[in-house]
Order: structure tokens, then sequence, then C-alpha cells
């Protein structure tokens, strides 16, 4: 599997990691094609495709913050016939690799489905523990709610993860409150007064700390 950068929205390489995108998240979790185009090309978001031969078989949508320390993991999924095949770990272990995180000493911020809640419970523990693996750490008792993205009324609970483990530089609750509410206002056009944002600042720990 060879990792690639996409460069333009026209690449066909952008249109196969659209497809899984599509295939692989619910509604209530994607934003639409036009938005990604439209921070593609305001250089908000990065795409990395990873091929096998001419196919694109794992994708991940990543999302600078304006602080320059800081990017987001939005979207990361694996084709649905080429799962289970060791790709996806192989893919995120190449891209943290390209991007320098360790060297630069920026961060990657995951929002990962809670495996305390929803009816897949099983699953979710599975996706947290297989970060874990790759040296991402989870924020200790820091609750986050994803809003619904498609207009709809169903949010989902998360927890934050970072990769990779802070050591040269301390993550402050001040530092958290800043990108929470740039998720929030600006990402997801949320209003300052919404209550799933008010209830994500209050769920920042004054104390941070990673598991």
């Amino acid at each position: 599997m060879e990792l690639f950068k996409v460069g333009d929205v026209k690449d066909s390489y952008f249109l196969e990691a659209m497809k899984i995108y599509l295939d692989s998240f619910p509604a209530n979790e994607r934003q639409s094609i036009d938005l990604i185009q439209k921070r593609f090309n305001e250089n908000r978001y990065q795409l990395f495709v990873g091929t096998i031969g001419d196919e694109a078989v794992v994708f991940s949508l990543i999302y600078r913050f304006k602080d320059p320390d800081f990017y987001l993991l939005d979207y990361y999924a694996v084709k649905a016939n080429y799962r289970d095949q060791k790709l996806g770990t192989n893919f995120l272990k190449a891209l943290f690799k390209e991007m320098k995180l360790d060297e630069k000493n920026i961060f990657l911020i995951l929002e990962v489905e809670d495996p305390s809640y929803g009816n897949n419970r099983n699953e979710r523990k599975k996706r947290v523990q297989f970060y874990k693996t790759l040296g991402v750490r989870q924020i200790e008792s820091m609750r986050y709610i994803l809003p619904p993205l498609d207009n709809g009324k169903e949010s989902t609970d998360m927890i934050i993860m970072i990769y990779p483990s802070p050591k040269r530089k301390k993550i402050t609750r001040e530092m958290l409150l800043s990108l929470v509410s740039e998720l929030y206002i600006e990402k997801y056009n949320r209003s300052a007064n919404d209550p799933l944002f008010k209830k994500c600042l209050e769920f920042i720990p004054k104390k941070i700390r990673f598991i």
C-alpha cells in the first residue's frame, strides 16, 4: 500500500475517497461533499489516501485548526471489502510519519465514539483499543458530544483522543476550550449559545490527564 496526499478535488482519488466516506459514515456524522470541497479549496482540509495498485482503499480527511500545533483526524475509513487486513493500521502509521507529528511536536486530535454509550459498545471499545495500540492517548474524564451534521436531532457521544502522547508540550484546559470552540462555532456552524456546545465546555476537566 502507498500513501498519497491528494492535491485537487478533481483528482480521481478525491472522488474515490468520497465514495468510501459516503459508504462508511451515517448521515448524522457526515458533512456535505460540497462543504468538504469548499474547505479543501480553502486549505482547511488535507486529504490522504492509501492505494493498492490504482485503487484508493483507505482515506483520511485532516482538518487544520487555526492553532498550527493542532490538527483533527476528521474522517478515516477503509473501503468495505479491504477491512480486517491491517490496512488501517499500516495507513495510520504511515500518515503519522508523513505528517511528522513527533518531529514537529504537533498534535492530531481524534473524536472517537464513546464506548460507554450506544448499541455497539463492543465495537466502540475495540476502536478505542485499536487507536491506543498505535500510541494514541485518551483525555481522561472528558466527554464530548458530536452535534448532528445532517440538520437532524441525533447527536453522538464521543471521547477525545490525541497523538502523539504530550511529552515536550503541556496540553492545558485553555487549549482544549479553544479547540472545542473552533469545532463547534466554525466547523460545525453552531451558535455560541448552543446547549450541546455549553455542555462540551463543561465536560473539559480542569486538570488534563491522559490514559
